[in-house]
């Protein structure tokens, strides 16, 4: 009864922020402070999550669900490995509202977020949640569902009838190549690589152990969505609200149910990877 509740809070977290985002007329949404950013219509970012969410769940129709039956040490193991992930992750999200980190931000980041892995996984040893669930993913749907979720979603958002534009690429073109492709690396590692591993990996992970899929896919989306609140810029603060909630939430979902379904980490910090780096990409590649 309580993770139906944490589901469906969490769910209603969603359909405030977005409903309240619409009504107010805030039909695209700035999804980052970075001056390059352009905004991005919500029609755009809706159809791109819900074609990627059903060709996840659709693709194959039927999968093997993470099943663990866990003792009373496994389960308290699991419980303080979640409450130290917990307070690393929010640990972090406060940090960074609160202190102008700056260049910092890059580098505080990892250390908190992969410091807080390594004390739960170190401090309570148990067996993995989700390697004997890994071994029971088809090979095939393994790559084959993830490939087709991640174009799906990258078709859509970059090169569909409502595609999100690419804005005014001219500072990025004034960076050096080399200089700009070290910095793209640097992001992958710190945003893509860290957040996925914390978020997903290990995070939701153990609470799927311990609460089940979507409870577990709902509370890290939103823990996600809250570490991203000190990167966008001023604005009235129910509308930067919102627009963490719809945007890096649904991204959280996206990512989440994506892991959840196939167990294949390539493709979650792959298609993060390609959310942060498309307009460098299309700068080094054009």
């Amino acid at each position: 009864m309580l993770t139906r509740s944490i589901t469906f809070a969490g769910l209603g977290v969603f359909a405030v922020a977005a409903t309240g985002l619409l009504l107010t007329g805030h039909t695209s949404l700035r999804a980052s402070s970075d001056k390059e950013a352009v905004p991005v219509a919500m029609l755009t970012i809706g159809v791109a999550f819900a074609v990627a969410m059903l060709l996840i769940r659709y693709l194959p129709a039927r999968l093997p669900v993470l099943a663990v039956e866990t003792g009373a040490r496994e389960r308290a193991a699991l419980t303080r490995q979640v409450t130290v992930l917990l307070a690393a992750g929010g640990g972090f999200a406060l940090l960074a509202g609160l202190v102008p980190l700056g260049d910092l931000y890059h580098l505080v980041k990892p250390v908190v977020l992969l410091g807080g892995v390594a004390i739960a996984l170190l401090a309570w040893r148990v067996p993995s949640p989700v390697a004997a669930h890994r071994r029971q993913i088809p090979a095939l749907w393994y790559w084959a569902g993830p490939l087709a979720a991640v174009a799906a979603w990258m078709l859509l958002f970059y090169a569909g009838p409502a595609a999100a534009p690419l804005g005014d690429l001219s500072e990025y073109r004034k960076i050096d190549q080399v200089e700009l492709a070290v910095i793209m690396t640097i992001t992958f590692l710190t945003a893509s690589v860290t957040e996925e591993v914390f978020y997903r990996i290990v995070f939701q992970t153990r609470l799927e152990a311990l609460w089940g899929r979507w409870p577990a896919i709902v509370a890290s989306a939103l823990l996600f969505a809250v570490m991203h609140s000190a990167r966008l810029g001023t604005g009235s603060f129910w509308v930067m609200l919102g627009t963490i909630v719809v945007w890096q939430g649904s991204t959280g979902l996206l990512l989440g149910y994506l892991w959840s379904r196939y167990r294949n980490r390539w493709a979650v910090i792959v298609l993060h990877g390609l959310q942060n780096a498309f307009l460098g990409l299309v700068v080094l590649f054009t």
